[in-house]
């Protein structure tokens, strides 16, 4: 209509745009977008229009098909169940889906320009929003949990930037019937992965060559037992026989036959069976292994008339392990060992041979001396010399290096000590009475030094004018407790003297009985009895 268009339909209108639908000939729509200029003469009387019409047909065709994308779009968005969500830099919504909006009761139009955690329902959100928006990454996703309704509920997120990294899109899917169901899953799989490790065991320790056979022969076996065997095919395997893996003969001349079913029916019996043997390779090449066979039931189970039913069967599993590197191992220590024992010897033996070089010395030069206290005195250091040479002599005899026994020893240092003082010593008897017991270098030195002083003084002071009497050594554990001993020498002579303090005496042998006790870490003690008696506990 003529008279609508609007340059016409306006007062006072010099210039003005509009847009008009025309048919072409062949019948077709075109959109036209006209400019018109009012022409007027010198009293402002109209008198026409000039202007210019512009082809806007392919326009309007992509503004209405860009709207129809909008629309199917935002259906779309409506109709999904996720949580989406439009966010700009400065952590606004920008908009939302009607998901997201009515699961918090609320319209879409409420959380534009809101802050995204104005409904404090997910701190997580918030934090993982802000640090995206920080990094260069241009998408994330991740778990969070949030608070719908009350609820706690998780959802993977997954966000995406865009318009150059100003805004971000962000995806929310509901994975709180998946997360429950992979804590139960998580349940089931830690329970039968506990199981597998009870029954399945076996194979787990792949450095071991593991095997499962019955009465008939193999069953089954790993890859350690082709490689340890030489093999390369679990049915080259799976068809030899038993006694195609090991000689005639064991190392202690057995045969191995009879020996393995030896083995096998202990196993059977106790449930298992640990021994070593000897196993030969495809190559005949033998090699010593330990082996660990278990005695198993297996269930196949089978029906008969619907009825189902279990038939129990006999399987053994072999663990063999290769143990050549052990023995070689063992061999040499073995070896090395010897080799030091046999130093160590010549070691104690040399000590003991350089004690008793001093003990001559201070002996030839005893004779040169005139004076009966010097000569005393270097009798005395002569008797402990040899108290401690007679230790390195036990230890170069002894089977073993690190421990003396204590008895024999007591035993022996005394008869020397007796020796040392043959004159007086006439008509003294000896009385030894020590438990059999073991100790080291480190107890036995300091106790013979002990015991070479007290009885060197009940001989040369207990019994004077070469009387008649006894002297005693006895031994044993403390009452109640095996890890202390009591060290008792008593004599039956005159008695010590009652005014002399043993602690704080001047004689050399008493303060070297004292430091020595100290030295043991033990107490030492005079008991109030007939003659001489000195417990020593430690």
């Amino acid at each position: 209509n003529i008279l609508q268009i609007p340059i016409l339909d306006r007062d006072n209108c010099s210039s003005f745009q509009w847009e008009t639908i025309h048919k072409r000939q062949d019948g077709k729509p075109v959109y036209l977008n006209f400019n018109g200029i009012t022409l007027k003469d010198k009293f402002e009387n109209f008198e026409g229009v000039i202007g210019t019409a512009t082809d806007i047909t392919e326009r309007k065709k992509s503004e209405e098909a860009l709207q129809k994308a909008k629309d199917q779009l935002q259906a779309v968005l409506d109709a999904v169940p996720w949580f989406i969500s439009w966010i700009s830099s400065d952590l606004r919504y920008i908009g939302v889906n009607k998901k997201l909006a009515s699961s918090f009761n609320l319209l879409p139009e409420t959380f534009i320009g809101q802050e995204i955690g104005f409904l404090g329902s997910s701190s997580g959100f918030v934090k993982s929003i802000n640090e995206f928006f920080a990094s260069s990454e241009q998408q994330i996703s991740q778990e969070v949990e949030t608070k719908v309704n009350g609820a706690v509920k998780n959802y993977l997120i997954v966000v995406q930037k865009y318009d150059r990294g100003k805004a971000v899109v962000s995806v929310g899917i509901d994975i709180s019937d998946r997360k429950q169901a992979e804590a139960m899953n998580i349940k089931l799989i830690t329970s039968l992965k506990e199981s597998e490790r009870k029954f399945r065991s076996l194979y787990e320790a792949t450095s071991d060559a593991v095997i499962l056979l019955d009465k008939k022969g193999f069953i089954d076996c790993n890859s350690a037992t082709l490689t340890m065997l030489g093999l390369n095919q679990k049915e080259e395997f799976l068809t030899r026989k038993l006694t195609d893996f090991y000689p005639q003969y064991q190392q202690n001349q057995q045969p191995s036959q009879q020996l393995l079913k030896t083995k096998i029916v202990q196993a059977i019996c106790k449930g298992n069976n640990h021994f070593e043997w000897i196993v030969k390779r495809t190559d005949n090449s033998e090699f010593p292994v330990e082996v660990l066979l278990t005695a198993m039931r297996v269930g196949e189970s089978y029906e008969v008339n619907g009825e189902k039913k279990l038939f129990k069967n006999r399987v053994i599993q072999a663990v063999i392990r290769d143990i050549t590197e052990r023995k070689r191992n063992e061999e040499q220590i073995k070896a090395s060992l010897a080799e030091k024992e046999v130093l160590l010897k010549e070691i104690h033996h040399r000590v003991k041979n350089n004690l008793q070089v001093i003990s001559s010395l201070l002996r030839l030069q005893s004779r040169y001396i005139q004076d009966e206290n010097v000569m005393e005195m270097l009798k005395e250091s002569q008797n402990r010399v040899r108290s401690m040479a007679l230790v390195h002599e036990h230890l170069y005899q002894s089977k073993d290096l690190s421990r003396i026994d204590f008895s024999e020893y007591i035993r022996n240092l005394a008869s020397h000590i007796f020796q040392a003082y043959e004159v007086k010593a006439r008509g003294v008897k000896l009385n030894v009475k020590v438990v059999p017991v073991f100790l080291n270098i480190d107890t036995v030195v300091p106790c013979g030094l002990i015991i070479n002083e007290l009885v060197s003084n009940s001989l040369k002071y207990a019994f004077p004018e070469e009387s008649v009497g006894d002297i005693s050594i006895d031994f044993n554990y403390q009452q109640n407790n095996q890890n202390k001993f009591i060290l008792q020498v008593s004599d039956n002579g005159i008695g010590f003297p009652e005014d002399l303090d043993y602690q704080n005496s001047g004689s050399l042998g008493l303060r070297l009985v004292c430091s020595l006790v100290r030295q043991l870490k033990g107490e030492i003690e005079r008991l109030n009895q007939v003659g001489t008696v000195f417990k020593i506990t430690f």
